[in-house]
């Protein structure tokens, strides 16, 4: 397994978009296996309809996995991990040099985006596909 690790905090003008960029850097095929974001407490955002976050995690304009704080969605709670579940088939796999996109969607005033988020790679077998 490899994992990146990074610290998050995105405080963004009302109705914005920030892009935030991962390489990965090992040499071969792997597959990204999962994605963690845990609030700090700065970060907790409850549901909201008008003023909220939505993340979506890609890899070039291909969507892997989102999580909002939108009605209906997830309430980001200090100190417990929210873990988008990932699909893209062939999209899920990163050679080195590869990028994984995490777009942050501010609708409203909405609130901050700050906690910590890892990225989880498994190497991809020679004879394997995503799954």
């Amino acid at each position: 397994m490899l994992f990146y690790t990074m610290v998050v905090d995105f405080g963004m003008a009302a109705n914005s978009v920030l892009t935030q960029y991962v390489s990965q850097e090992q040499e071969g095929e792997w597959i990204l296996d999962s994605v963690g974001f845990v609030p700090n407490s700065d970060g907790a955002l409850a549901i909201d309809g008008t003023n909220y976050i939505t993340a979506t995690i890609k890899q070039g304009a291909t969507s892997l996995g989102t999580w909002t704080t939108n009605t209906g969605g997830t309430a980001h709670v200090a100190g417990t991990r929210i873990a988008p579940a990932l699909s893209g088939g062939s999209a899920l796999e990163f050679g080195q040099g590869d990028m994984v996109t995490i777009d942050i969607a501010k609708a409203g005033t909405g609130g901050v985006f700050k906690g910590s988020m890892a990225l989880a790679f498994r190497k991809k077998a020679a004879d394997s596909h995503y799954t």
